[in-house]
Parts: C-alpha cells; sequence; structure tokens
C-alpha cells in the first residue's frame, strides 16, 4: 500500500479520542436545501438539546451508558456525558496507526520493513497475521497497520505496539498529543479493561 493511501485510510479511520470523550467532527459540503431548517449555527443550544434529548433513550434502551463529544463547523461544542471516562478499546489502534507514521516520517520506521508472524503473535481475531503465518509469508509493517486500523486485528495491533517500543513508549505518544488516557494492555485484554 502506498503512503498516502495508508494514511487516507488511517485518516479515515482514525476517532480522535481527548479526555475519555469520543470526539465527532461533522463536516458538509452539502448546499443550504439539504440542511435542516433549524441550523447548529442559527440555534446554539439545538444540538446540546437533541443529545440530552435521545441519547438518554438509547442508554435505557441498551442499558449502556453512551459518551459524545461534537464540534461543529461553527466551532460549537456540544457534549453526553463529556467529562467522563469510557474504554477506548479498538478505537485506540488508529493512534498505533498514527504512531507509527509519525515514527516513519522521522525516519525511525520504514512501512515495507518485512516481519515475520511467530506462533505467540496469534491471538484471539487475528485474521491476517493467521493469514501470513500459515503461508510462512513476511509481512509489511504498512500492511500490518492496514489490518490494525481496517479489520482490527489483534495480532497485528500488538506487534506494532512492539515495533514502537511497547506500551510505555505508546502512552508517552499519548501523553504528548495531548490524549488524557493510557493503554494499560495490549489485546487481547485491550477490550476486557
Amino acid at each position: 500500500m502506498q503512503r498516502r493511501h495508508f494514511l487516507q485510510k488511517t485518516l479515515l479511520a482514525l476517532p480522535i479520542i481527548f479526555s475519555g470523550n469520543l470526539l465527532t467532527g461533522c463536516k458538509t459540503n452539502l448546499s443550504d436545501d439539504y440542511l435542516p431548517d433549524d441550523k447548529i449555527t442559527n440555534n446554539p443550544n439545538l444540538l446540546q438539546n437533541k443529545l440530552k434529548e435521545i441519547l438518554p433513550i438509547w442508554e435505557n434502551k441498551f442499558n449502556a451508558k453512551i459518551g459524545m463529544t461534537i464540534i461543529a463547523d461553527n466551532g460549537e461544542l456540544s457534549s453526553h456525558r463529556g467529562n467522563e471516562y469510557f474504554p477506548v478499546n479498538s478505537t485506540i489502534k488508529a493512534f498505533i496507526a498514527s504512531h507509527i507514521l509519525l515514527l516513519v516520517d522521522k525516519e525511525k520506521l520504514d512501512l515495507n520493513e518485512k516481519i515475520i508472524i511467530k506462533e505467540s503473535d496469534l491471538i484471539e481475531y487475528s485474521p491476517v497475521c493467521k493469514k501470513y503465518f500459515d503461508e510462512n509469508k513476511p509481512i509489511s509493517i504498512s500492511e500490518l497497520c492496514e489490518a490494525t486500523i481496517t479489520l482490527s486485528d489483534n495480532g497485528s495491533a500488538n506487534i506494532l505496539l512492539d515495533k514502537i517500543g511497547g506500551l510505555t513508549a505508546f502512552n508517552q505518544f499519548l501523553k504528548e498529543i495531548g490524549a488524557d488516557m493510557v493503554l494499560a494492555n495490549n489485546e487481547p485484554l485491550l477490550n476486557r479493561s
């Protein structure tokens, strides 16, 4: 995969998580004909009111807590449970790929570097790792990143974490980019934390 396409896939898959919130940025190029009559920009409390109205219904329906923060085009911030922390689970994988790209930009890693998959890399839900292991073929860092962000391949994520220096180095990266979170476990324990 070329770096340009890899970056595009990473950015498309990258939920931006800061302060324990899932930050969803919505931007549209639609003309005003396609926008609702009660635009957010004309009524600054509309989105916040909608979140307060709709999300508790879903929380009750699914017996779950939902956290959401939205920054509108005009910079207006609305949130539901915006100051609460939530497990990041597999969304952290986009940050792992981002850290890889940063190291590639700093010429500390090469996306074309090949890695041999070991049997110990074959953990729960690692389809790409299993395929390369079964075929006894090396896999590139680029392919590991693609598997991590597009298929949520757990083995690929762990291999990449090892490649960037483990949890300590990755947590330092998160701190440097301003993410107020710590990754305590790799896969498969990540989704059970």
